[in-house]
């Protein structure tokens, strides 16, 4: 692995992927179509879907890190939140270094140990990920998973980090920062090194 001169893995250059992923109830929707190892077809929910993906990009990523760390660089940085009307973090910075299989590993535990439940609330999901992001010294790169449109937003989400959304929002006679607000200030601190991917 890549050494700063204190022993920790150099920070330098780093691309930081978080991922954020609905948690919501409707996560638990079982209506995605896989093929087994038999060739048959399934059904499987889109909580398990969404780490199925997951795993096949990590698996890609692990790839480059190595790549990277065979040429001196900094490896590639994962987190990974879960939001619904709150959020948490599951796995906060760990570097894809190896052959990635406790990365995998941790990915499964988080699957299997969350149902998903509750409502949709982006306000959650971006605020957790700005503070994911806010020691992040290289790249940033949000990818952020939902099914549906979130009860905290009154206007189509953005579709790049560049779109405008709206700045707040009300719930229970109080007003709350909207996901806007905390997409601005990823925007704000990381400058072109952000990048947003909302599926």
């Amino acid at each position: 692995n890549h050494k700063s001169p204190s022993g920790n893995i150099s920070t330098e250059g780093e691309t930081h992927i978080i991922f954020a992923i609905d948690f919501s109830g409707s996560m638990n929707t079982k209506d995605v179509t896989t093929t087994k190892s038999n060739g048959k077809c399934d059904k499987i929910t889109r909580w398990d879907a969404v780490f199925e993906c997951l795993k096949l990009f990590l698996k890609d990523q692990m790839q480059q890190s190595r790549d990277k760390a065979d040429n001196g660089e900094s490896p590639c940085f994962i987190s990974l939140l879960i939001f619904n009307d709150n959020a948490k973090t599951l796995i906060e910075r760990m570097p894809l270094v190896g052959d990635g299989a406790k990365a995998l590993r941790r990915l499964d535990a988080a699957r299997k140990s969350n149902k998903p439940k509750l409502g949709t609330g982006f306000s959650a999901g971006f605020r957790q990920a700005s503070s994911l992001a806010a020691s992040s010294k290289g790249n940033v790169v949000l990818v952020f998973l939902s099914d549906g449109r979130p009860g905290d937003l009154t206007m189509h989400p953005p579709k790049n980090a560049n779109a405008a959304m709206q700045s707040n929002f009300r719930q229970k006679n109080k007003v709350y920062p909207a996901a806007g607000v905390h997409l601005e200030e990823m925007k704000q601190t990381h400058g072109n090194r952000f990048s947003l991917q909302l599926i």
